[in-house]
């Protein structure tokens, strides 16, 4: 946060916090020029709440326009709302939005019925587009409190909007319970932890408490808050109540929250009747605004008087909010279970236009089975499944199941429980599939619950489980569309698990099946291309190209299934066209489904990679890998993410870390017996050797790739044809490859993917003693398609190069020594850039390290919007493409237009074009 902060002067009820309050008065007003997301962490009562409050006064006393929205652990499972919160001030501006997002937000919001889920994407660009039409007429803060019992879709949401706020003048301040933020939001985020306040801070702020105690309470007091503020004030409370004789005021008695559940539990119990029975109706309801409160509750404001004066509510412009959220749940758990049965169907009773909230509220005050309200659960949660409110659905589910009297009912509902846990990527799927398989007695329903443990015990990193499962499963269902669901995931095992017995029981079933279905007309490509990708390239590639664009491509898990195949068949080019990809895995977050969403950033992050997009590559692997290293849990997703980042760091010179990150994924792969990519991770510690110039263990490691005849253990082995090369030509065992690379010409030229025989060729011409065979093979080697492939290209360049300075031709060699620097500059391979900038001084070109364009200067964001301009789209069309406000398009090209000096769009096409130095 670099302007300059604002308003920092503590209002009376803040002691101490100095650096707290600098920190959140850098937010007023919002700056344009930098992202500012700030999120306050730290234990219940110790005074986030209040420094939200006071920024958010600051704020409004600055004229500047203050949304916010506070997370609830009773609408944790109500889809976007928490977003629904925050926008509601910003939706007298949703006629001017285009009507997709428009739609979007009709649809998250309950307020359309029909169309299905929105897409996040969409909704995440709708809300952006709410937020910069409101700070047209002023900077905006959003305030969110108690963030981490936001629900899930609007935290995606919140994550979406954190990302794209540079540009506008709009600043996010959130504040969320524990050691830290939800990882949504943290690595774009500044964290801030408030810790206790230190003594003399605390004694000061118990000196302000009306009846301070004195003596030995005094201290005992403070002992029991710990420098928590809202300890010091609810506990005084307690002590002039006298609630401070049980065993909960000693050390080591109970948690401080427990405590002061208490003492707002003890406040309520002192209240009149009529306002303990409102404030309990206002604890069960959660709702802030006094409009939706009064048909629960009434219209006479009277009623909340002792309430506020007992610190348990606070009323402030038609809203009422506890205190805290321990003062709400103080109360709710103070009631007796029938004061809160009681109160859940006075609230039902009153939500006649809020279905979802009635149907729950009618569900918390069941006692037993309940067919009704099991069969309004479980409406409601298809509907909140519709509408892309996954958790939501998940927990009507399952709550519906726990209300069927029926266990034939019970079993359908937790089947469909375990599916959306599965699709959203939680952590119960196999528990509730488990139960549900238990309470059913259907054997459709029995097939189709293995289809999804084996699904989740492949995500989960038990694949040899989940074929054991599979194979049985699909040799009894051979006539129906399930056999091809379960085939395509024990090729998949198959593969990954280098079974070859595996992968040939997969083939002879599959040629049983009797499935025509346009639907799945994915899965059978797959199908028929996992078994022998090499051969089967051109069929395959043929038919890939047809159903990207069809509607089966659209489905969410046929998209993924299509870009495996692409993955297969070197057909990245089909990925990236087909995304739109701007090099973020934001692209992806339209896609809902948090489990197979994973898979297909994996598949994006391959596609970057190979296609020299670097940087974009690793921006998209690490939204997987980061959240799996942090956690220590691995799934088949996230191993094969850190496959690709352990390569990518490999090849940019990260040696080290390449080795940790492969020594990882061979130790976890070897554990689940997923031999396919544990050599994928012996090929990274290869490069990493070679890299070192460790070129004999580089040709051990890569050697044991092939068989002692010479056939790859792996296709994945020919990818790596190359480095064996040329570790071969370096520790002078040339001639015990040529077995390999016969075998391999053999086997690809002709039949495999462009890709392969290119690689094929560079092989030969290395390993090859005669000039002319050399010479051609280079040729083939640099033929039409390898500019596909930039970083392999260059290689080729390099090394044709480095044999054409050998044989004295200089000219030529220079040539193609500069090509390949300039590729291995530009996607930032820079051990590689170094080798070419030496051969290229040892053929008389004197070379710095490294001249940049002036593109080189810019972010890669900043490059991309650059280069968009270029083209000639205007600064609304470049956003559309880069989920980008505008606004903040704007920006980025207002503060590239110095480092390019240019002064106007029209300059921009001859420089994108200029080559660097």
């Amino acid at each position: 946060m670099s302007h300059p902060s604002g308003p920092q002067s503590a209002p009376d009820d803040i002691v101490g916090r100095g650096p707290e309050l600098a920190a959140v008065g850098q937010l007023v007003p919002p700056a344009v020029e930098t992202s500012d997301v700030l999120v306050l962490v730290g234990d219940a009562g110790i005074g986030k709440t209040t420094l939200l409050r006071w920024a958010a006064e600051q704020a409004r006393a600055a004229g500047v326009r203050v949304l916010s929205a506070r997370g609830s652990e009773l609408e944790a499972d109500f889809g976007y709302a928490g977003l629904h919160q925050m926008l509601r001030p910003a939706l007298a501006h949703l006629d001017e939005l285009a009507d997709t997002q428009r739609l979007a937000v009709l649809t998250a919001f309950g307020l359309r019925a029909g169309g299905g889920a929105p897409d996040a994407l969409t909704l995440g660009m709708a809300a952006l587009s709410l937020l910069s039409r409101m700070a047209d007429d002023g900077p905006v803060l959003l305030v969110v409190d108690d963030v981490q019992w936001l629900d899930e879709a609007s935290l995606g949401t919140l994550s979406f909007l954190t990302r794209r706020l540079q540009g506008e003048p709009i600043s996010l301040l959130a504040a969320a319970r524990g050691e830290a933020p939800p990882a949504a939001l943290v690595r774009d985020a500044t964290v801030v932890e408030i810790g206790p306040l230190a003594v003399h801070e605390a004694e000061r702020l118990l000196d302000r408490q009306p009846g301070a105690p004195t003596g030995p309470q005094r201290q005992r007091l403070l002992d029991a808050a710990a420098g928590n503020p809202l300890g010091i004030v609810e506990l005084t409370k307690a002590l002039a109540r006298g609630d401070s004789q049980d065993t909960s005021w000693e050390p080591g008695g109970v948690l401080l929250t427990d405590r002061l559940e208490n003492a707002f539990a003890g406040s309520w119990r002192a209240l009149p009747d009529d306002t303990r029975r409102a404030t309990l109706l206002a604890a069960t309801a959660d709702q802030r605004d006094l409009d939706e409160l009064t048909p629960i509750v009434g219209s006479d404001l009277a009623i909340w008087a002792p309430a506020v004066e007992a610190g348990i509510v606070v009323l402030h412009e038609g809203t009422l909010d506890f205190r805290h959220p321990l003062a709400r749940s103080g109360v709710y758990r103070a009631a007796s279970p029938e004061e809160r049965q009681a109160a859940h169907l006075a609230v039902a009773q009153a939500l006649t236009g809020s279905p979802d909230r009635q149907v729950w509220h009618r569900a918390a005050a069941a006692v037993g089975p309940d067919e009704l309200v099991a069969a309004a659960l479980e409406s409601i949660a298809s509907s909140a499944e519709d509408r892309g409110g996954a958790v939501q659905s998940l927990s009507f589910y399952e709550r519906a199941a726990r209300l069927s009297p029926e266990p034939a009912d019970r079993g359908r509902r937790l089947a469909k429980a375990a599916f959306v846990a599965m699709m959203s990527g939680q952590g119960n799927g196999e528990r509730l599939a488990a139960e549900a398989m238990a309470a059913s007695t259907d054997p459709g329903t029995q097939a189709w619950l293995t289809l999804l443990r084996s699904n989740l015990a492949y995500a989960d990193l038990q694949p040899r489980f989940a074929a054991a499962m599979l194979l049985p499963l699909a040799e009894a269902s051979l006539q129906t569309d399930l056999a091809v669901h379960a085939l395509a995931m024990t090729a998949a095992i198959g593969d990954f698990a280098n079974d070859q017995e595996l992968t040939d029981r997969t083939a002879d079933l599959f040629a049983q099946t009797a499935s025509t279905s346009d639907e799945l007309a994915p899965y059978r490509l797959f199908l028929r291309t996992m078994p022998d990708p090499i051969t089967n390239h051109r069929a395959a590639a043929d038919e890939l190209a047809a159903l990207l664009g069809s509607e089966a491509s659209r489905s969410l898990n046929m998209g993924s299934i299509l870009f495996g195949v692409a993955i297969l068949v070197d057909g990245t080019e089909y990925m990236l066209n087909e995304l739109q990809d701007s090099g973020a895995p934001s692209n992806l977050e339209s896609w809902g489904s948090k489990s197979t969403m994973s898979v297909s950033i994996v598949h994006l992050g391959t596609a970057q990679l190979d296609a020299g997009r670097w940087t974009d590559a690793r921006d998209t692997l690490s939204a997987l890998t980061e959240a799996a290293l942090t956690s220590g849990k691995l799934g088949m997703a996230e191993l094969l993410a850190l496959v690709g980042t352990a390569q990518l760091n490999a090849l940019e010179g990260h040696y080290d870390q390449a080795r940790a990150q492969a020594g990882r994924v061979q130790e976890v792969a070897d554990l689940a017996g997923l031999g396919g990519i544990a050599a994928d991770a012996e090929r990274v510690h290869a490069l990493a050797a070679a890299g070192e110039g460790e070129y004999d263990e580089a040709f051990e490691r890569l050697r044991a790739l092939f068989s002692a005849d010479g056939d790859a253990r792996h296709f994945h082995a020919y990818y790596a044809v190359v480095d064996l090369a040329d570790a071969a030509v370096r520790t002078g065992r040339s001639a015990a490859v040529r077995p390999i690379l016969d075998r391999a010409r053999d086997r690809l030229l002709g039949v495999a993917s462009p890709r392969l025989q290119l690689l094929t060729h560079h092989a030969s011409a290395l390993l090859t003693d005669d000039p002319d065979t050399a010479h051609t093979q280079y040729q083939s080697a640099l033929g039409p398609d390898a500019a596909r492939w930039p970083y392999e290209h260059a290689r080729t360049q390099l090394d044709y190069g480095q044999w054409l300075r050998r044989t004295r031709r200089i000219t030529e060699a220079r040539t193609q020594l500069s090509a390949a620097k300039t590729t291995f500059d530009r996607i930032g391979a820079a051990p590689w850039s170094d080798r070419a900038r030496t051969d290229l001084q040892a053929a008389g070109v004197a070379v710095e390290s490294h001249h940049p364009s002036a593109l080189d200067q810019l972010t890669a964001q900043q490059q991309q919007i650059v280069r968009l301009a270029a083209d000639g789209l205007t600064n609304r069309e470049i956003g559309e493409r880069l989920f980008l406000s505008p606004r903040t398009i704007g920006f980025h090209l207002h503060q590239a237009f110095p480092k390019l000096g240019v002064t106007s769009r029209n300059q921009l096409r001859d420089l994108v074009a200029a080559p660097a130095s």
